[in-house]
């Protein structure tokens, strides 16, 4: 553009503030639109399908006798090696072995001592 430096420089330090008025309306505009006007559009009251959902009687309400869900903040399972192969193996080594799923290995304990693997890039061993 064919302007002065000091009017370059305005309008460049104008982006910013451009940017966080737009994000700010976008943002209330998205909170004001999904729950007023997106379930007019498809049709629904939300405080009926909640009702619903909280009875059971909605879709996929009234679980199955003996079913668990699967939601959980984390897994863990511990195993007790017996196999003699697995005996004096690196971690590394050890994380390698399943070939159609994937392990990570977060500790090993051997003769009472505690053997704590340490993170890598590509191991989110926590």
């Amino acid at each position: 553009m064919a302007i002065a430096d000091a009017e370059r420089t305005a309008l460049v330090n104008n982006i910013p503030v451009a940017y966080a008025v737009t994000y700010l309306v976008g943002t209330a505009t998205l909170v004001w639109f999904i729950p007023t006007i997106g379930p007019k559009l498809m049709g629904i009251n939300l405080r009926e399908e909640a009702e619903r959902m909280r009875s059971g009687t909605g879709p996929g309400g009234g679980a199955m006798e003996g079913a668990v869900s699967a939601a959980r903040p984390f897994d863990v399972r511990a195993y007790r090696v017996t196999n003699q192969k697995l005996f004096n193996k690196t971690i590394a080594e050890l994380e390698a072995l399943p070939k159609d799923l994937r392990a990570f290995i977060v500790r090993v304990r051997s003769d009472g001592r505690d053997h704590r693997t340490r993170s890598r890039p590509d191991h989110p061993g926590k």
